[in-house]
């Protein structure tokens, strides 16, 4: 159950606001309840106590932003928690966005980050089932973010870079449980996107180059691309058809096994997952209100047969299959 109560002044209003300003209070009561171990006292019964938690926390914070700028715009926001479960914990984050003219067009450069401080939750620090059950006392997860992008909107190029530092780093083990690693982490990630287009003809690309500092706690694939190659038309100027082809592709690596107990992802260092594309091939149709669409998943496995095709390990993605929808909007 969470309360907040704020004050906006929004940009533009008047002459002389000239940014969005807000500032807030948020109350945030959280209840929960698992099985315990305590019997209680019934005759020729076996019941047992429940294990109840109340958390408080009381958050202030507040934003500063512009969003309307032709040359510069920015988002500044923050919260503190200054009393209950959460105290301490800090959440900053901002980005800031400068227009270039470039090309009879405009270029836009972007750089964020955010600093975050914050306690684990309940869960990982306490849970009770048949097959589950731990109690900790973990840390407080310290997280530094850096990264920006540029956008060439005339060639179709997209260009970004993003850096992130974690401490205390809460993970799911081999077996199943919640650990916390107290050494630092760090992620790099640099990615690529590239759309071309000549008439009808679109062809969208998107590769992104990542590293994970603990490969064997925080497990992640080098490569990851997508493509889609599609054509595009508009016909009597009211429908348009989109129809094609698209590919997911990363690269080999550890993925998480997924332990249905808890629902939670672990770790595991036995079966490598990837290094084959997903490829479907799509038609889309829009007139008006309504949508309508036709894909074959998994178009892939009509011309190669790889022994491993899994999405993670023990689940094997979907056979080749054909799917339709429609969505219509009945708003007027």
């Amino acid at each position: 159950f969470r309360n907040t109560l704020g004050l906006s002044l929004r940009e533009g209003f008047s002459e002389w606001a000239k940014f969005d300003l807000t500032a807030f209070v948020t109350q945030d009561l959280k209840k929960f309840s698992l099985m315990d171990t305590t019997l209680l006292a019934v005759p020729d019964t076996i019941l047992f106590n429940s294990y109840a938690r109340n958390q408080n926390s009381t958050y202030i914070g507040g934003e500063l932003a512009k969003k309307t700028g032709k040359i510069l715009r920015y988002n500044a926001q923050g919260s503190l928690g200054v009393v209950g479960y959460n105290m301490g914990d800090i959440n900053l984050s901002g980005n800031i966005e400068t227009r270039i003219p470039l090309f009879n067009d405009t270029a836009s450069v972007l750089a964020k980050g955010y600093i975050k401080n914050v306690s684990p939750t309940f869960y990982e620090n306490h849970y009770h089932s048949r097959f589950f059950w731990w109690s900790n006392d973990f840390d407080k997860v310290r997280k530094v973010h850096v990264g920006g992008n540029i956008k060439l909107p005339q060639t179709g190029t997209s260009l970004g870079m993003d850096v992130e530092n974690v401490t205390n780093y809460i993970y799911f083990n081999e077996i199943g449980y919640p650990a916390q690693y107290s050494g630092n982490i760090q992620v790099f990630a640099a990615s690529v996107q590239q759309n071309f287009k000549f008439r009808a003809l679109h062809w969208d690309n998107q590769v992104v180059y990542q590293k994970s500092g603990a490969q064997n706690i925080l497990p992640l694939p080098d490569i990851c691309a997508y493509s889609s190659l599609f054509a595009e038309i508009v016909i009597a100027k009211v429908l348009t058809v989109q129809a094609g082809v698209n590919a997911h592709y990363w690269s080999k690596y550890y993925s998480p096994i997924y332990e249905p107990a808890t629902q939670q992802f672990k770790i595991q260092h036995e079966v490598e997952v990837g290094e084959f594309p997903l490829i479907c091939g799509f038609l889309n149709c829009h007139l008006k209100q309504t949508r309508f669409f036709i894909e074959y998943y998994n178009l892939g496995t009509m011309f190669i047969n790889p022994p491993n095709y899994f999405s993670m390990p023990h689940y094997p993605v979907n056979p080749p299959g054909l799917r339709i929808g429609l969505s219509v909007d009945f708003h007027n």
